[in-house]
């Protein structure tokens, strides 16, 4: 398990017959209760942590071996403690290179944070991951409005057929008088037309604006998908999402940590089915406003993305069903030159088609917010918005920080707008824009050393199991 040793205390006057057991490491009572400790497994979209505002690197974490409050926190009641790295906002990449590999926790607590009740790996709508989606969707929610230019054409086209070639036609087969009738129906085809290339209902108009994450782990033909979905209506609108995967769980997506429902605010049950397929039904939304949803499945892609080593070098293979944008890889390097300026590495591939492969080339880090000087060029991932594009810019910067990091991890970040299927909404969405972050664990570090505990609980049975002292009186 790799967990730190433990010290198992003899009873007290407040736990009688009861053995105590902390963790043996100086400084880390404060962690007794801390669920990372115990459970190596780990969940991006669970987990992770939130980021601190771009600045100055932290200053390096305590000696190795001890815990530090910089990266810990020192509060248990009720609150996360959580790991709050900083990427350098300097443009100096080699300070930068020199920061991250200063600032360096310690293995279980890579950014993740844990809750007194779930834990770690429990369902969040609060984690950092959680929250960088729902900004995402509350800045890129909404119905598109079809631009200037595509309404003058509509206009013209429409102008076109209701005069010249409505009257022009009846002319020629000697029937004007035929074109005063013919009008109203030109107009009510030309409606259609323009509704279906808009793709908009007249007063009825249904949008769903995704931000998702898939995380994958090498090879493995499965993924962690995890969806936030904003659903907008212009009229009140029941929805019902039913799932291809038996695994799949849904939830209305919590809009904010400390809503208060408004006075005269009713509230509303949808309920989660579970016989053939799984389904959310009654999922209601107001007329024009959003309803948020987060659902999570294991997903089968078809499969996963692998690493092998050939004669022309490192390669990596898409074998999912879905093409990969801007996709880059990051790894801390082992041994001697991971602890210098040259610990972090990266590797650009752009696209990467299914079933293609393509060399890995790793280098230095060139660019020291972007890591990748591609990613800072794409209007996905650039840290300067772009209208009408659904930035993915926010849980970007949680899966590249290079914090989370251990020596001999490797990641492979990308994303992709491919309807990732096995969902289905009813009523359908006239309009979707679908951005899916793709997260892949190429590679894991060696786990530490397993540390020895500094006594055994047998060496204390025998007070646990003493008799009570006789009743003097």
């Amino acid at each position: 398990l790799r967990r730190p040793g433990r010290r198992f205390t003899p009873p007290s006057a407040d736990m009688v017959n009861s053995v105590g057991v902390t963790w043996a490491r100086r400084g880390m009572s404060v962690h007794d209760h801390d669920a990372r400790l115990i459970s190596g497994v780990r969940y991006f979209t669970r987990d992770m942590g939130f980021l601190r505002e771009f600045g100055d690197a932290p200053q390096p974490i305590a000696p190795a071996g001890e815990p530090s409050s910089q990266f810990l926190g020192d509060e248990w009641e009720g609150e996360t403690p959580l790991v709050l790295p900083q990427l350098p906002g300097t443009a100096n990449v080699a300070a930068a290179q020199s920061a991250w590999s200063l600032a360096d926790p310690p293995l279980f607590d890579r950014g993740c944070a844990t809750a007194p009740q779930s834990g770690v790996a429990g369902w969040n709508d609060f984690s950092g991951a959680a929250d960088a989606a729902r900004r995402s969707l509350k800045d890129a929610a909404g119905i598109s409005v079809p631009k200037r230019d595509f309404v003058l054409r509509v206009l013209a086209v429409y102008l076109l057929a209701l005069v010249p070639l409505n009257w022009g036609f009846f002319r020629l087969i000697g029937r004007v008088e035929w074109a005063w009738a013919a009008a109203p129906v030109v107009a009510i085809c030309g409606a259609l037309a323009v509704v279906r290339m808009a793709q908009l209902d007249i007063g009825f108009a249904r949008s769903r604006t995704e931000v998702a994450v898939l995380e994958l782990q090498g090879a493995h033909p499965r993924g962690h998908l995890t969806r936030y979905m904003a659903l907008y209506t212009s009229l009140s609108t029941g929805w019902n999402v039913s799932f291809d995967e038996r695994t799949a769980l849904a939830q209305p997506f919590a809009v904010d940590e400390d809503f208060n429902k408004l006075k005269d605010q009713t509230p509303s049950l949808a309920t989660l089915h579970r016989d053939k397929q799984v389904s959310l039904r009654g999922f209601n939304v107001r007329s024009n406003s959003t309803g948020m949803l987060h659902t999570e499945e294991m997903r089968h892609i078809g499969g996963g993305l692998v690493l092998q080593r050939e004669p022309r070098g490192d390669v990596i293979i898409n074998k999912s069903k879905f093409p990969l944008r801007d996709v880059g890889l990051i790894r801390r390097r082992t041994g001697a030159q991971a602890s210098g300026a040259a610990a972090i590495e990266i590797a650009w591939i752009g696209e990467l088609a299914p079933g293609t492969n393509e060399v890995v080339a790793f280098g230095p880090v060139t660019h020291a917010r972007a890591l990748i000087q591609q990613w800072e060029e794409s209007p996905t991932t650039s840290t300067q918005p772009v209208e009408g594009e659904v930035s993915l810019l926010r849980l970007l910067d949680l899966a590249r920080d290079p914090r989370r990091l251990a020596a001999g991890d490797m990641k492979l970040i990308g994303w992709t707008d491919a309807d990732l299927g096995g969902i289905e909404l009813s009523p359908r969405a006239t309009q979707a824009t679908l951005r899916t972050l793709v997260v892949a664990n190429l590679k894991y570090g060696a786990p530490g050393p397993p540390e020895v505990d500094e006594n055994t609980y047998a060496s204390l049975r025998g007070q646990v199991d003493a008799p009570d002292p006789p009743n003097e009186e």
